[in-house]
C-alpha cells in the first residue's frame, strides 16, 4: 500500500503485530464473521502505528505481550484516528497513548486487560470520547499528559476508574460515567 491508501481487511483471525509505517486508513469489514481480529498471540502489542495521520476502524485487537511496552493498539503517531474498535484480552494495557498529539479515541471498547484500559502517557491535544473502558486494573490514565479531553465516556467495574499522574494539567474531564470501580 502507499501513504493515503485505505486497506480493507476481512473477518478472520490474524495472528500477527500490525506495525503501520506510513500514513493510511485500515478499516476493518465485517463479512458476516465478525471484525477482523488481530491476535499477538502473547508477544508484543497487535497494532503498533508509529507514522502520522493512521485511521483504525472496526477491529478487535487481543493478545499483546505482558511487557510494559505492550498493548492491544499501542500509539506514537500524531493526528490518527481510532474508532469503533474492541480492544480486549491483552496481557498488559489496551489501547496506549506515548508521545502522541492531536489523536481521537471514539466509540471503542476497551476490556478485560489486565493493565491500563487506555493510558495517554506524555502526550498532549487528544480527545477520548464515548467509549466503554470496563474490566481493566484502571479505566482511563493519564501520565504527564495536558490539555486532553476526556468527555462522555462509561468507566465500569475497574480497579481504579480514571486518574491523572504526575504533572497531568488542564485536560478537560467532563460528562464520563464511572461507576463500580474499586477506586475513582
Amino acid at each position: 500500500s502507499s501513504t493515503g491508501d485505505t486497506v480493507e481487511v476481512q473477518s478472520g483471525v490474524y495472528h500477527e503485530n500490525v506495525n503501520v509505517t506510513k500514513s493510511l486508513s485500515l478499516l476493518g469489514k465485517d463479512t458476516g464473521k465478525g471484525k477482523p481480529v488481530i491476535n499477538a498471540s502473547g508477544e508484543g502489542s497487535a497494532m503498533t502505528l508509529h507514522s502520522d495521520k493512521i485511521t483504525i476502524e472496526g477491529f478487535n485487537a487481543t493478545g499483546s505481550g505482558g511487557l510494559e511496552s505492550d498493548a492491544g493498539i499501542r500509539v506514537f503517531s500524531n493526528n490518527s484516528i481510532l474508532r469503533f474498535n474492541n480492544v480486549t484480552q491483552n496481557n498488559n494495557d489496551g489501547i496506549s497513548l506515548v508521545q502522541a498529539c492531536n489523536n481521537s479515541l471514539e466509540k471503542n471498547n476497551v476490556s478485560y486487560n489486565l493493565g491500563q484500559g487506555i493510558i495517554i502517557n506524555q502526550s498532549c491535544n487528544n480527545t477520548v470520547d464515548y467509549n466503554r473502558v470496563f474490566v481493566n486494573a484502571a479505566g482511563i490514565s493519564l501520565w504527564s499528559s495536558s490539555n486532553n479531553s476526556v468527555t462522555a465516556n462509561k468507566i465500569n467495574a475497574n480497579r481504579i476508574g480514571l486518574a491523572l499522574i504526575d504533572s497531568s494539567n488542564n485536560n478537560l474531564l467532563e460528562g464520563n460515567k464511572a461507576q463500580y470501580n474499586q477506586n475513582c
